[in-house]
């Protein structure tokens, strides 16, 4: 009997959880059964409802600091939390021994033909390495997942981040990342070997499509601006509302829907009462992936600000629902978005190129719909799911990983 083991350790709602099923769901067809394995409420429902394939959940009893961050010390003010966090390094072997035993004990259990291991970034999550490396001691063969752009060593931990780095690929039969930034983040600064990253870029579903260019903006039918992600410093979306209040000052014919929910929301809710924006600006917090659907097929232009991405599926929904994008060039985004052609690309950190951007689309009816009309056909020939899964089946089947 052939069965998946699927490792991940996680803590918020996202792509790298959505890449993960998308890995499943490709290659579900090759095992016998799948288990999804994570530390408590790493895995959400509707991660698990995209799944095609049966499925048992197994809940891992990690001790990480990321754990500890994210959960013990979440009322903490951020300094006091970093400071504690940093605290703990001194505890790293016996956390690192600790997670070791949890993994092999799993292994144990499961005897799992494949580990697939899926992380955020590189190196993120430690217990997700850790299982690699529980993996390699059972000789059992193992995938490694990246889907955000690694971060360099640190400069004290240069020389220990160069010895697990080696084991950490020495381990894994091949790791697949999702955009061309993160694998040449691999090779350049984490000096992975070139042969072992193998690109797959994020696909979606295709779903009907509603030509939301028809209608001439007014009053009652303004131009509706939205951004659907983390209301967070990380996402930019700080510079997206300085930009859209002083967009706001000079025009009425628009309105900004900022979708979803995170550590500053209730900075941004106070702003729109301070400026008097309630008008213009609709914080709508966290929405079910139906509302993403329904409030992408309403938008007409979407609004990625990130300052730091991987290859984010909100690009690729925006695309698919004919958005005229404007996107902060990090990441993998102009793999997705080539400026000028199928979005408008712009620097991370700037409210005056967001402001910019928005105000050359709002004058700009026709280069508006054509950025939109050219997103669809980037989406349909370059990012549909049944591409994405086509390719990661050669992958896996490539590296010996199935047959």
């Amino acid at each position: 009997m052939t069965r998946l083991l699927v490792y991940t350790e996680n803590y918020l709602f996202g792509g790298a959880n959505r890449y993960m099923i998308d890995m499943t769901n490709a290659i579900g067809e090759f095992f016998d059964n799948i288990v999804i394995a994570s530390n408590p409420s790493g895995v959400f429902p509707d991660d698990l409802s995209r799944l095609r394939f049966p499925y048992i959940i197994e809940t891992v009893a990690i001790f990480t600091k990321n754990l500890i961050y994210h959960y013990y010390l979440q009322y903490l003010v951020t300094p006091l939390r970093m400071i504690l966090w940093v605290a703990m390094l001194p505890l790293e072997p016996i956390i690192f021994l600790y997670n070791l035993a949890v993994c092999s004990l799993l292994l144990i259990k499961i005897k799992p033909s494949l580990v697939l291991c899926c992380n955020g970034g590189y190196p993120g999550s430690r217990s997700t390495l850790i299982m690699l490396i529980a993996a390699r001691v059972f000789a059992i063969p193992a995938a490694l997942s990246v889907v955000s752009t690694p971060h360099p060593p640190k400069k004290l931990f240069r020389f220990y981040s160069k010895i697990t780095d080696r084991i950490i690929y020495s381990s894994t039969r091949v790791i697949i990342v999702n955009a061309e930034t993160s694998a040449n983040a691999l090779r350049e600064i984490r000096n992975f070997p070139n042969e072992k990253i193998v690109v797959v870029h994020n696909g979606l579903e295709d779903r009907n499509h509603i030509n939301k260019y028809d209608t001439i903006p007014s009053p009652d039918n303004p131009v509706l601006i939205g951004c659907i992600s983390r209301i967070e410093y990380a996402k930019g979306v700080t510079y997206l509302f300085d930009a859209y209040a002083r967009l706001c000052r000079n025009t009425k014919k628009s309105k900004l829907i900022l979708a979803g929910y995170g550590d500053v929301y209730t900075i941004l809710s106070s702003k729109i009462d301070e400026l008097g924006l309630r008008d213009c600006v609709v914080l709508m917090g966290h929405v079910d992936a139906k509302t993403v659907d329904e409030l992408l097929d309403t938008f007409h232009i979407y609004v990625l600000p990130s300052l730091h991405e991987g290859f984010p599926y909100s690009i690729l929904e925006a695309m698919r629902a004919g958005c005229a994008i404007i996107a902060t060039e990090v990441g993998g985004i102009p793999e997705a978005i080539f400026n000028g052609e199928d979005g408008l690309l712009v620097e991370a950190r700037s409210s005056e190129a967001l402001y910019d951007a928005l105000k050359k689309l709002l004058s700009d009816r026709i280069l508006c719909a054509r950025l939109g009309i050219n997103a669809r056909k980037r989406f349909l020939k370059d990012f549909q799911l049944q591409n994405m899964h086509k390719q990661l089946k050669k992958v896996f089947v490539s590296a010996g990983l199935v047959a």
